[in-house]
Parts: C-alpha cells; structure tokens; sequence
C-alpha cells in the first residue's frame, strides 16, 4: 500500500529531503536537509517522523496548517521549532520524548491538566525574592506568572519572540496577529511562582523539569551574600584665611614617595589634623588648623553601604523658601460701596537646607573602591535679595531670602582603608565678629565701650573626607566585634590605678590603659595577689 506522502503531486507540492547521517549507517539519523514547499504540517510530520526517527504529533485542531521551509543540516528539534514558528504554533515535549504540535488554547488546556508537575520551594538567604522572581520572569518571558502574597498581585515576564529554553517553544504568529510568547495565561502557566516577602520564600511549579532545575541553579548564583563598604565620612568647614584660595594643596615631585598601601592619617600635632594619600609622584595633602575655631566638623557618619546601592546622608532642616508672588483682587462692600484692591500673596516651598551626601560604592578587584559621590552644601541668606511687584497702580519693593548652594559630583577610586579628600567648595558668607579688651570688655553697663563688633565677610571652604572599608561578609563584622568585646575583657581590673609594674599588660599607646597583649602566653592577675 502506497503511504498518502507519496501520492503528493508536483504541481500541488514539493518536497525533497536528503539524510546525512553522522556516525556509523546503524545509528540515528542526526542531521537533516529538509525542503518542504506548501505542504501540510500532518503530511510534513508524518515524513519526518519516518524518516528522522522522531515522535511527532500533530493536535487536531493544528493539521490544517501548512508550511514551507528549507534547512540543511539541522536536528529534528531544529526542524520542530521552525515548523511551530512557521505555522505560529506551540510545541511540548512529553517526559516519554513524544513532541506534540498544538495550537495557543490547547496548550493552555493541556497545562492545566498536567498530572506530573513539580513543585520547589527556595528559601533565600541573601536577596528579596522578589527580586530573583522578577529576574526569572525577564529571563522566560510569558510563560512565567509571578504571584505575591503579600499584595496578592500577579504579573507575568516580558514578551519574548523566540521560542523559550527547556521542552517548551512558541511560534512568532496566531490566527489574530499576535505574537503566540506574549500571551499571559490567566489561570494557569507553563511556570508558576510564588514570592512569600513575609520568610522571603519562593515556590515554583511546572510540569517543565528541565526549567525548574534551571531555576534551581539560578537561585543558587543569585543567592550569595553581598558584599558591603563601611564608609568613614567627615564633612568640615574651614574658615580660609585672607588670600588663600582653598586649604587642599597639590604638589607634583619627583622623589619616590611611600605606595598607597602604606599611607595612614597623621596628626599634625596638637591642634591640628592632617590627612594624606600619597602617590609615586602625586602627594595630595589637606590640612586643616584648628586654631581660633577656623575648622568646624559638620557631621561625623559611619555608614554601612551595600555593594553598588546608594547610601544618602542629610544634614539640615526643611524650611519655607520663597518661591512666587500672585497678586489677588479683594472685594470689600461699604454700605452700597464695594471695594477692590489688590494683595500679594506670597508663595513658598518646602526645601532641605543644609548638607546632602549621596554615595555609591562598588567594589572592584585587588582591593579597590569606586565611589560614585554627589555632595551638595546649601545655606540661606536672609534678605539676600530684593524683588518689585506692581500691586494695583503702586510699585512695592521686597526683601526675600535665597539660598545659596554648592555642589560637587564625581567619581573616585580609592583604597581599602585609606581615605580620600575632597574639597574646593568655598562659599561666602556674612559673619558678627566681636573683639574685646579681655577682662574690661566683660564689665557690665561699661564693657561696651571695651568691645568692637563689625560684620564680616568670610569664605567657607566645604571639605569631605572618605575612608571605605570592604567588608566581604557580615561575618567580619561579627569578628571585629568579637575582638572588640575580647579586647575591653582582657583590660587589667585596677588599670586606672596605673600599675607600671606589670610591663606584660602595658600598652605603648596608652601606659594606664592595661590589656593582655594576644601574643604572651600569660594569664591575668587575679585581685586580691597583688600588694
């Protein structure tokens, strides 16, 4: 009996197809020529199944279809997916390795009638699982619905044209022009996830094997500790002096001067802070002198920063600040008279004044930090300027205040441990200084004539000063408090008595300050031994 694929006229189709095997003649077919012109997708199936050792079926409602192709040296999957794309139609592998054409609907009605669907649940250390389930959604597409307990939301991944990885695949095209991997499944779909915020759990469930350990995998890339920066800021203010243009000096020389690695922060002496990074032939110095109150320190933060999230730090106050004057006619009735005129009303805006820091670490290899620093300074100057407005036929002239700001945006890299400066905001402001004949100027009712107050003109130079600390794990953290609270048990009971006598629990830095050092071998007094 001659098979139906054989009596296909020329004139209705062509279709020719040429085998060539890799490997011995007794193995499978492993790569395929197929050339197939406006030929049914039953009849097409059906020959390739015969010829490519396949297991392909065709859904009823799908046999109707007609396609065209031409591929050399492809697989039978390869083949598959063309065809399904071609005739804009899904496809599913079936654990026992029988691919099934169908169409959009009786894939959804086969979803939901999948008896052998695995259900995984992943508790995430590290990250949200919100997140990682946005991830998954963006990586495959429409056949993920994400579902949140919390806000009992559900959304599904974005669109995708190519077919999905793992046993699933689409087409490109429907019967009503839309693009078959964009359908969003309400009742059910090929991947199911659930975000649990509340123990930061996500369930998934597919009838998809391979996805799920996919997902599996992916979840254990993303789910790592993230590393963190402790970043020591310092924010002065320093008073300049007359003629100097800002308290940040930049000397080029040519001598060798000591590597990164061994620069520290060094006091200037009493009085003094001195703060250096230095370079093979850059030597940075900042030095500010505290004397007669010409450095101020803004703030002081520690701040803990995950690895490329931003960290803000605010320092002011939220105040009114003029911004707009409308001018509104009032009606007042007089007996039979009414009355116009016209009022300003002044409007205002709430604004934060003061100090705003915005910083971004990102770590990088070899122990390197790049900070992403934004630092803006702003102040208000009271009646800092004047406006006119016409009110009726009269022209007013008012005083208003303005704010006066700085700021400094830029990218830095520094290293672990050392810190990096940076300054040259310098400002202007109004000041009341008062110089007095000490002792007589303090004289009441008399001291007046003993004092000189004038107002003053000075320029405020706005410094940072950074020092990350990579943290590669919390645990360092725990570690570092560990030796901490070892370190403060280990002090000798009667230190504040200054024991000089027991050289082994003496410390160079501080002699009354007494503590065990961790290299000698020697066990702490007990009170009450000695005299």
């Amino acid at each position: 009996m001659r098979r139906p694929w054989r009596s296909i006229s020329l004139s209705l189709a062509l279709m020719v197809m040429a085998l060539t095997p890799i490997g011995a003649q007794e193995k499978p077919v492993a790569a395929l020529r197929v050339h197939l012109r406006d030929v049914p997708l039953a009849t097409a199936v059906e020959f390739l199944n015969e010829l490519g050792h396949s297991n392909i079926t065709v859904s009823h409602a799908a046999t109707a279809n007609r396609v065209s192709v031409d591929l050399r040296h492809v697989s039978a999957d390869a083949v598959v997916e063309t065809l399904a794309r071609n005739a804009g139609l899904w496809y599913r592998r079936d654990p026992s390795g029988v691919v099934r054409l169908m169409t959009r609907r009786e894939l959804q009605d086969d979803w939901m009638q999948v008896r052998d669907a695995q259900l995984r649940s992943f508790a995430i250390a590290y990250p949200s699982a919100r997140s990682i389930a946005e991830q998954i959604a963006q990586l495959y597409g429409a056949r993920v619905a994400v579902a949140s307990v919390s806000d009992r939301t559900v959304w599904t991944g974005a669109s995708d044209d190519a077919p999905q990885s793992g046993s699933d695949g689409s087409g490109s095209r429907n019967e009503g022009g839309l693009q078959t991997s964009q359908v969003a499944l309400a009742q059910e779909q090929a991947i199911r996830l659930t975000v649990d915020e509340a123990s930061n759990r996500l369930l998934v469930r597919s009838g998809d094997q391979q996805a799920i350990q996919e997902i599996a995998d992916l979840i254990a890339t993303l789910d790592r500790p993230i590393a963190q920066v402790l970043l020591e800021v310092k924010i002065l203010e320093v008073l300049l002096r007359d003629g100097q243009e800002t308290s940040v000096s930049i000397n080029f020389s040519d001598a060798a001067i000591a590597s990164p690695t061994t620069a520290t922060a060094v006091a200037s002496g009493p009085g003094g802070l001195l703060y250096s990074y230095l370079d093979r032939r850059l030597d940075i110095s900042f030095t500010a002198m505290q004397e007669e109150g010409r450095v101020s320190s803004i703030s002081t933060p520690v701040v803990l920063a995950a690895n490329n999230r931003e960290s803000v730090i605010q320092i002011g106050e939220r105040r009114p600040i003029f911004t707009n004057i409308e001018i509104e006619e009032v009606q007042n009735t007089v007996g039979e008279t009414v009355l116009t005129r016209s009022i300003a009303v002044p409007g205002y805006e709430q604004q934060t004044i003061g100090t705003t820091l915005t910083i971004r670490p990102r770590i990088n290899d070899q122990g390197t930090v790049t900070l992403e620093i934004d630092q803006e300074t702003s102040s208000v100057n009271v009646a800092g300027a004047t406006i006119q407005i016409l009110v009726g036929s009269v022209l007013q002239t008012l005083t208003v205040d303005t704010v006066q700001s700085s700021s400094i945006e830029g990218t830095v890299i520094a290293r672990d441990g050392l810190a990096v400066m940076l300054g040259g905001l310098v400002r202007e402001r109004l000041s009341d200084r008062t110089t007095k004949v000490p002792i007589l100027g303090s004289i009441p009712l008399i001291g007046f004539l003993f004092r000189d107050s004038q107002t003053v003109q000075e320029r405020i130079e706005t410094v940072l000063i950074i020092r990350p600390h990579i943290l590669d794990d919390i645990s360092t953290i725990e570690e570092e408090r560990l030796r901490d609270r070892l370190r403060h048990l280990s002090r000798h009971p009667w230190h504040e008595m200054g024991d000089d006598a027991l050289d082994v629990f003496g410390d160079q830095a501080s002699p009354r300050r007494s503590q065990v050092r961790w290299y000698v071998p020697v066990l702490a007094p007990v009170p009450g031994n000695l005299p």
